[in-house]
C-alpha cells in the first residue's frame, strides 16, 4: 500500500507513467495525513508491516510528426507516512532530461520533476525510480463510540476536506433528504457514517463508466468507483465530517476525520467499493 499524489505528466507527445509493484500489485495515490496515526487506544492501530518493492517513473515518446520542445514532467513518488517508510534504492534518468530533482508540495506531497528540452520524433526517454517500501495495515479502533464530529474549529490543513466541488458535491435536495433519513435512527456519529457507508454499498451499483460526480451517481443509482466513493465523501462533508479520496490502482477508498473523547483528530479509512472495510484497511 504505497501512497502517492495522483500522477501528472504534461506534454504534447505520447506519454506514459510507470507506477507499479515489483513484488506486489497495489498502488495508492493520496494527499498525506495532517496528523500521525495514533497508538492504542486512540485512532487506527498499525499491524505487522508488509514490505514492497516499487518501480515508479515515466516513459515519453516523441510524436511521429516532428519534435516537441520544453516538456515538463511531474511524477508522483512515495513518501514517508505514519504507516509507511520509504527508501529510494535505484534512480536512472536519461541524460537528455534537465533540472531533474525531487520537490515537496501541498502538505508534504513529493514529486520527481524534470524538463525535457526536446523530444525527437519516435525517440523514447525514460525516468526510472525503484523504492523499497514498508507499510503497516491499519485496524479499526477498539471503541468506536468515542469518536465524534468535531464541534470546535478544525485544524487548518483539515478544513479543505469539507468543501463542495464539481465531483464531490452534495447540494441536491433529494440527496440531503436521503442522508438525513439514513442517519436519523443512529445514536453515535460513527454509527451515522457507517449507516451511510452501508446504504451506498447496498443501493449504488458500481460500473466501469467514466467518472461524473456524486450527485449524478446518487440520482442514477450507479457510478464509477470514483463516483461511488465521492458519494460517501460528499455525504460525510454534508454531515460536517472532513473526508477525502485515496486513489488505488484499480479502485479507490475514502478517509474520514473524527475526533476522540480528548478532542484529538484522527483519519479513518473506508473502502466503499470492493472489499467492505470501514475504519480499517487490510
Amino acid at each position: 500500500m504505497a501512497r502517492f499524489k495522483r500522477p501528472k505528466l504534461l506534454g504534447l507527445i505520447l506519454t506514459g507513467v510507470i507506477i507499479g509493484a515489483l513484488t506486489t500489485d497495489q498502488t495508492v495515490w493520496s494527499q498525506p495525513p495532517e496528523s500521525s496515526a495514533s497508538v492504542e487506544p486512540r485512532g487506527v492501530r498499525l499491524e505487522k508491516p508488509l514490505r514492497y518493492r516499487w518501480h515508479v517513473g515515466a516513459q515519453i515518446m516523441g510524436g511521429p510528426n516532428g519534435r516537441s520542445k520544453e516538456l515538463f514532467v511531474s511524477i508522483p513518488v512515495p513518501t514517508d507516512w505514519p504507516e509507511q517508510r520509504v527508501v529510494l534504492v535505484e534512480q536512472k534518468v536519461d541524460p537528455q532530461f534537465q533540472k531533474a530533482d525531487f520537490r515537496v508540495i501541498d502538505q508534504g506531497v513529493t514529486q520527481f520533476v524534470a524538463v525535457l528540452p526536446t523530444a525527437n520524433r519516435n525517440q523514447t526517454y525514460e525516468i526510472s525510480l525503484i523504492y523499497e517500501i514498508e507499510v503497516n495495515p491499519m485496524s479499526g479502533p477498539p471503541d468506536e463510540s468515542i469518536y465524534k464530529i468535531s464541534k470546535k474549529a478544525l485544524p487548518k490543513p483539515v478544513r479543505p476536506y469539507l468543501a463542495d466541488s464539481l465531483e464531490i458535491n452534495w447540494k441536491n435536495r433529494k440527496l440531503t433528504n436521503q442522508i438525513k433519513e439514513i442517519v436519523s435512527s443512529q445514536e453515535t456519529d460513527w454509527a451515522k457514517l457507517r449507516a451511510v457507508f452501508d446504504w451506498i454499498r447496498g443501493n449504488i451499483e458500481q460500473t466501469n463508466q467514466e467518472p461524473t460526480n456524486a450527485v449524478d451517481c446518487f440520482l442514477n443509482r450507479k457510478g464509477s468507483p470514483e463516483d461511488v466513493t465521492a458519494l460517501f465523501i460528499a455525504s460525510c462533508r454534508h454531515l460536517k465530517v472532513p473526508a477525502r479520496m485515496v486513489w488505488v490502482e484499480g479502485t479507490v477508498w475514502a478517509e474520514f476525520y473524527l475526533v476522540d473523547d480528548r478532542d484529538q483528530g484522527h483519519w479513518f479509512p473506508a473502502n466503499v467499493v470492493g472489499l467492505a472495510e470501514f475504519g480499517s484497511i487490510s
